[in-house]
């Protein structure tokens, strides 16, 4: 079974990410919990290889496993009642120290904005298991980011 990170993929090879959130269906959930019970690790992934053909035509590299977690908890939750700590377990924080943006927005708006998002998400809590650490996670940044512009108003990295 894989988890892929997308977006986050720097900060988890960085060991700086120990939180996802996913929408998965409960029987999807129930096969990950029964990893957790069995104190079983899942594969990270870059991307999902199932986007694989499409990331290829476009040019871009093929998806690829970057590590292992070892998923800890497993809890359903309301994205609305995520804490401001949930910036550093999802490696937004990171991202932000780095420079990248999400999906074209700096990583603090970007939290926000999902947190204010609402719905149910499966919160998943993991220890990551990389070689390479930090040093290996700049060259994992792909095409998916582009650094920030400066914007009036945005919150300064350290004021987080």
């Amino acid at each position: 079974m894989i988890i892929a990170f997308s977006v986050t993929t720097p900060a988890f090879i960085a060991g700086r990410k120990h939180r996802t959130r996913r929408t998965w269906k409960d029987a999807h959930a129930a096969r990950v919990q029964r990893v957790i019970d069995a104190k079983g690790t899942l594969d990270a992934w870059d991307f999902s290889p199932r986007v694989g053909p499409m990331r290829v035509a476009r040019g871009l590299s093929k998806p690829k496993k970057v590590g292992l977690l070892r998923p800890l908890s497993l809890v359903r939750e309301d994205i609305s009642t995520m804490q401001d700590g949930d910036f550093e377990l999802e490696g937004f924080k990171y991202l932000q120290e780095q420079g990248l943006t999400i999906f074209g927005k700096e990583p603090w708006r970007a939290f926000l904005d999902w947190r204010s998002d609402g719905g149910e998400y499966w919160v998943l809590d993991f220890l990551p298991i990389v070689d390479g650490g930090p040093e290996h996670a700049q060259g994992h940044a792909g095409t998916a980011f582009r650094p920030p512009r400066p914007r009036n108003g945005s919150v300064p990295p350290d004021q987080i």
